[in-house]
């Protein structure tokens, strides 16, 4: 019965990741076990693809491997950690912006035996052209908080805030009761820059901690920044009553007002 090797496992007696041209010789002339690496993916724009395996270093079960553009010389970034498994994955480091990836490892026993540091050139280093995916970079770029820019693979934790990232990051409020508004200007919330108003005479306020306050032309009362504004800013008798001994006010003790208040566009004493 034949046997079937796994993907990763066929890896480990080629140069894959590398290009098949590559004869893994080291600058210094030393040859890359094969069993090293066994896959790699790594994201880049297009003015960065030509990419290649520049630097490699091993140290008991640490491994650290430098990308570099050959096109640019600019140094992406490595993979880099302890590797205590078969086929174990490493995250990419950025030095710069817009590029990630991950990298397989080949066998523990390979880079546990394989020591010290090595250079390549961009021929036997050169990454496998499959696995290098090219992409346009996004309109956002960074996170900016304070003066912090966060850029890379980010994960957002909310307090009270439940996110999610199917392919747009959604927030949503999940306790509105304990937001504070800055731009509400009732006492309430607790957030006024003043000292809030208990009472205004004798009149108390709602349980929203608002006193609604109303004008009869030609009073008119309105709310600007914050500040109630009473027009005309002064007012005289000759404003407010008729001529005298020609129209008197009714004799009423009644205290209903004798329309609705809110929607009445009749002055009051015109009607008298």
């Amino acid at each position: 019965m034949p046997a079937h090797l796994d993907y990763l496992n066929k890896n480990l007696y080629r140069t894959f990741p590398l290009r098949s041209g590559s004869n893994m010789t080291t600058l210094e002339g030393v040859i890359l076990p094969s069993a090293l690496l066994t896959s790699a993916s790594i994201a880049v724009t297009y003015a960065m693809s030509d990419v290649y395996v520049s630097n490699i270093y091993c140290n008991g079960n640490y491994i650290n491997v430098t990308i570099r553009d050959n096109k640019t010389s600019t140094a992406l970034g490595c993979f880099s950690g302890n590797v205590t498994q078969n086929y174990q994955v490493l995250s990419f480091i950025p030095f710069i912006s817009g590029v990630s990836g991950t990298m397989t490892t080949g066998t523990v026993d390979a880079i546990t035996n394989f020591r010290g540091g090595y250079t390549m050139d961009s021929t036997n280093g050169r990454i496998e052209d499959s696995l290098v995916f090219c992409y346009t970079p996004p309109a956002v770029t960074s996170l900016v908080h304070d003066a912090t820019v966060t850029t890379g693979n980010i994960k957002l934790n909310g307090h009270n805030i439940a996110i999610t990232t199917p392919s747009n990051v959604l927030l949503t409020v999940v306790n509105k009761s304990t937001l504070l508004s800055n731009n509400d200007f009732s006492s309430a919330l607790g957030n006024c820059p003043t000292p809030i108003i208990t009472h205004i005479n004798t009149v108390p306020t709602d349980a929203y901690g608002n006193i609604d306050i109303y004008g009869i032309t030609p009073v008119a009362i309105s709310i600007s920044n914050g500040n109630i504004v009473i027009t005309p800013g002064s007012l005289t008798i000759t404003d407010l009553c008729q001529a005298m001994n020609i129209r008197l006010a009714p004799n009423s003790t009644s205290n209903t007002y004798y329309t609705d208040i809110l929607t009445t566009t009749t002055p009051e004493w015109k009607t008298w």
